[in-house]
Formats: C-alpha cells, structure tokens, sequence
C-alpha cells in the first residue's frame, strides 16, 4: 500500500510539472539546391577538378520524366563558378529532384536525397565524362 501512494504521489508530482520547451527557430538560410558541375582529369596521382561554365542543367522532379527525357521541370546555365542554384520558389514542393548536365559532348547525372525544403542549401556535384 505505501508503494501504491509513493508512486501515485510520484505520477501526480511529475504531471503537474509545467513545461514549456518551445524554442524560437529563426531560418538563416534560405532552402536551395545547389548543382555543381565539373570535369574530373587524372594525371598519375593528381587529380584535377574544373569548373564548368555554361554548362545545362535539367532538373526534374518526376522520375519517369527523367528516365524518358521529357521536359524538364525547370532549366538553367552554370556561371563561371560552376553553379547552377534553385531556389525554394523555383523548386515548389518538397522532394527528390532528378538532374541532367550537358556541355558539348559531355554529360551527367545524379539525384538529390529528399529535400524538405525548410532550411539551408543543398549541394549536388555532378562530375561530367
């Protein structure tokens, strides 16, 4: 009988503790997806990256469309670092997106992991051959 009042005094004890632990979020950057593209050269044992300008990339956010070679869902051209960047507005919704790279004969591929889309900048390298 004393361990069934302790332990009631307990569970009444710990219940009746007030617990506000909401902590104010403030985002500092904003969600994007960042497309690097660049080539790979191996000369012995040096490996060189380089940056591609003007390089085209495709993203879709449909794996059939992807694998079919639709239209994409959006398209843009690297700059002179090699960047291609989307936005949270251009993106939409959240998810995988598929990404297609051309630059003159060479090309490339890859998929992000899922994106939430709620914060912070997601980088996707894609290694041209």
């Amino acid at each position: 009988m004393k361990q069934f009042i302790l332990f009631a005094a307990f569970v009444l004890l710990f219940s009746s503790c007030k617990r506000d632990l909401v902590f104010d979020t403030t985002s500092v950057t904003e969600p994007s997806l960042t497309v690097v593209v660049e080539t790979k050269t191996v000369s012995g044992s040096l490996t060189t990256y380089t940056k591609v300008n003007g390089a085209v990339v495709k993203l879709y956010n449909k794996q059939a469309d992807f694998d079919s070679n639709a239209t994409p869902f959006k398209s843009k051209s690297t700059g002179s670092d090699g960047k291609a960047i989307f936005t949270k507005t251009e993106l939409g919704n959240k998810g995988v997106f598929y990404v297609k790279v051309t630059s003159g004969t060479l090309s490339g591929s890859g998929n992000t992991p899922y994106m939430l889309l709620n914060d912070g900048e997601t980088l996707l390298p894609i290694a041209l051959n």
